[in-house]
């Protein structure tokens, strides 16, 4: 228990599936930029989150991703519905693909 509350109250995202485009090399010491974005919430127990990666050099775009995230109990691992605290947080934070 931490401060009263037992872990089965304690959840977490888990990726359940993730996707990647490498499009080009990069190496150590390359000065890379990362963005990462929501780009779901079924307001259920997914959400969706993008990130590319650019070479801040060349401004060319090295890697590009999508995952798809399961909202989980850290107890057991299974999925469970996304808690209000993570709707407030995540739910208007998502941004559309383009």
């Amino acid at each position: 228990m931490v401060r009263g509350l037992r872990l089965e109250a304690f959840r977490g995202v888990s990726i359940h599936r993730a996707n990647y485009e490498y499009l080009l090399p990069s190496f150590e010491n390359d000065d890379l930029t990362i963005a990462t974005w929501l780009t779901g919430c079924d307001r259920k127990l997914r959400l969706e989150r993008s990130f590319q990666i650019v070479n801040t050099i060349t401004e060319q775009t090295v890697l590009r991703g999508h995952w798809l995230l399961i909202c989980t109990a850290l107890s057991t691992g299974k999925a469970v519905r996304l808690p209000q605290e993570f709707l407030q947080a995540y739910g208007g934070a998502v941004i559309a693909s383009p």
